[in-house]
């Protein structure tokens, strides 16, 4: 009703069929669905909802510690066909390249930009020098 043409699910949240019919809910009504997970277990239960993007956050919702190790750790286990979304704690060049490498097909960066002084000028240098190799 809103214009909205996604929806964030919470594997960690949620059981294995509500997941499943939420998936299924959001892609009859044309909806892409963000499945987010932190752990392999996270994981197989977005694999078997059938999640088309699935979100790794790298953020513990337990106790917010941020790694991204969850991210290069769980993005070997996600079939290729799958977008992959790398969430929490990307700060830098670095953070993204050495995301960029282990297959990532996105990332949600949230932090790095509201603790920046200048949002924009951030923006312009993840953006830059991430392209920097191509």
């Amino acid at each position: 009703a809103y214009g909205a043409d996604a929806v964030l699910l919470i594997a960690g949240l949620l059981s294995p069929a509500e997941l499943y019919a939420l998936v299924e809910l959001s892609h009859r009504l044309g909806f892409s669905a963000l499945v987010e997970v932190h752990n392999q277990v996270e994981v197989d239960k977005a694999l078997s909802a059938k999640a088309r993007i699935i979100g790794l956050n790298n953020r513990n919702l337990a106790d917010f510690s941020v790694n991204l190790k969850v991210t290069l750790e769980l993005c070997s286990m996600i079939p290729s066909d799958i977008i992959v979304v790398s969430e929490s704690g990307i700060h830098s060049r670095e953070d993204i390249e050495a995301l960029r490498a282990t297959g990532v097909d996105a990332v949600l960066i949230g932090e790095a930009l509201v603790t920046s002084p200048d949002p924009i000028v951030k923006i312009k240098e993840l953006f830059r020098r991430a392209n920097d190799k191509g």
